[in-house]
């Protein structure tokens, strides 16, 4: 009997071992180099070495160079494309191809493979086609949609670090059924990519291994989240005096392959004593996998008192499968808010050092809506005083920043941009740095008080 148990149980292992091998039909870990029968091809670029994907087992080595990718594989190398080694501010586009494979009797194509991206005006996307000589014609997959300037790949997911992010798309539309199937990577950077930067062709990098062609969804039945794409409140820090009530919207998303029957979405407000002083909920319908809900309001407003007080807000999800979610972190988003005395302010603190596109003159600055005259006891406001900070103070010594407040009188074309003929220089002060005020905050007199009309 004995005997008989171990047969059994090896019959089952074989058995087992054969469905994986049927569902996953094309694999790739990059080991050693590009693979045999790859393209590796420059559709655009500066014909530098560099200008097309690399081989590495390092990572990238420009000058803002993120870590390298974190993969299973990643001891036998992988593959990038290094957009800021090769930063020529010129368009880049670069093509990494597959063989030609055989989707002939498949009747589902998902792509699934490991990857570390951080944007700068350029798109990573999936390609599918059948002739190598007409690529306009392929399929396009966009891998991370909405991702900004200087953003993780992994926000896209509300998980910024995530090193690697696995990555899961179906090319059943334009692969499954077909032969002679090419899939490629590909890096774009050009006119049609900007998301925020101030140029094109000198962007970071995209990193890719351990692809896998497979004809089961690779998906976790289970992964909503709520996209960053939210309402907050309009200012980090209000005075008291001008505090209105705030309201509340959120995008959430199914990324798994589950429809969810029903979805709750909360929104509980703390004051600095963790005491809730709001709460609203959305009750949602059914959430099909690869859908978005959104442009959703909150059916009330938090009426924010006129006292000074620091919140938190959470914007929450529950949902029947959330004890299985695949990435429970991108469930909730927070934010935190204050009421002061006085103090306007679009941030908490200091979030991170902007380095200009030239050597010259620029402009910064905060926007403010002035819904009040008068502090809580009638009296007139004035702004007595403005704060700002750099990271390169050391290297500022003798240079001059100038400070000027605007009155915006209004949006008098209707074009819903604030025209240099619609706002007036209300005052202005200039700051000359010492080269020694660190990370410090700056403080400037505002013309010893400005008048709010």
């Amino acid at each position: 009997m004995q005997m008989k148990n171990y047969i059994i149980a090896l019959c089952l292992m074989l058995m087992a071992g054969t469905a994986v091998q049927a569902q996953d039909f094309f694999t790739e870990s990059f080991a050693g180099g590009i693979p045999a029968g790859w393209s590796n091809i420059m559709v655009q670029g500066n014909g530098a070495a560099n200008a097309v994907w690399l081989y590495t087992t390092a990572g990238p080595t420009g000058d803002f160079a993120t870590d390298p990718i974190a993969s299973e594989t990643a001891a036998d190398g992988w593959m990038m494309f290094d957009s800021d080694a090769n930063c020529a501010a010129a368009p880049q586009d670069a093509w990494l191809i597959t063989p030609a494979i055989d989707c002939s009797d498949k009747s589902a194509v998902w792509i699934r493979f490991s990857t570390f991206y951080r944007s700068f005006n350029c798109r990573p996307q999936i390609r599918v086609g059948t002739d190598l000589n007409d690529l306009a014609s392929w399929a396009t997959y966009e891998v991370f949609p909405g991702v900004t300037a200087n953003s993780f790949g992994g926000s896209i997911l509300g998980e910024p670090d995530l090193n690697p992010q696995p990555i899961q798309l179906d090319l059943s539309e334009a692969a499954a059924g077909v032969a002679g199937v090419y899939v490629a990577f590909q890096f774009l950077s050009d006119a049609s990519t900007a998301n925020g930067g101030d140029l094109t062709g000198c962007a970071y990098n995209w990193q890719v291994d351990d692809m896998v062609l497979t004809e089961i969804d690779p998906r976790p039945a289970n992964q909503m989240q709520v996209n960053s794409f939210a309402a907050v409140a309009p200012n980090a820090i209000t005075p008291a005096s001008q505090v209105e009530p705030i309201g509340f919207i959120a995008d959430i998303a199914n990324f798994g392959s589950a429809t969810q029957p029903q979805t709750t979405l909360s929104m509980p407000i703390t004051n600095n004593n963790g005491d809730v002083v709001f709460t609203d909920q959305l009750i949602y319908g059914e959430i099909a996998p690869d859908s978005t809900a959104e442009n959703v309001f909150f059916p009330n407003e938090f009426d924010v008192p006129a006292v000074p007080e620091i919140y938190t807000a959470t914007y929450a999800l529950d949902y029947e499968g959330i004890e299985e979610d695949a990435i429970p972190g991108n469930n909730e988003l927070t934010f935190v808010f204050a009421v002061s005395d006085t103090l306007f302010s679009k941030d908490i603190g200091a979030t991170r050092g902007v380095t200009p596109a030239g050597e010259n003159s620029y402009t910064y600055g905060n926007v403010y809506y002035i819904n009040s005259a008068t502090d809580l006891n009638g009296a007139p406001l004035y702004a007595r005083y403005i704060e700002f900070g750099v990271t390169n103070a050391n290297n500022l010594a003798g240079r001059f920043a100038t400070i000027f407040l605007y009155e915006w009188t209004g949006d008098a074309n209707e074009n819903f941009t604030a025209d240099q003929d619609e706002y007036n220089i209300a005052g202005f002060n200039s700051y000359e740095f010492l080269g020694n005020e660190g990370n410090n905050t700056i403080r400037v007199l505002a013309n010893d008080g400005l008048a709010f009309n």
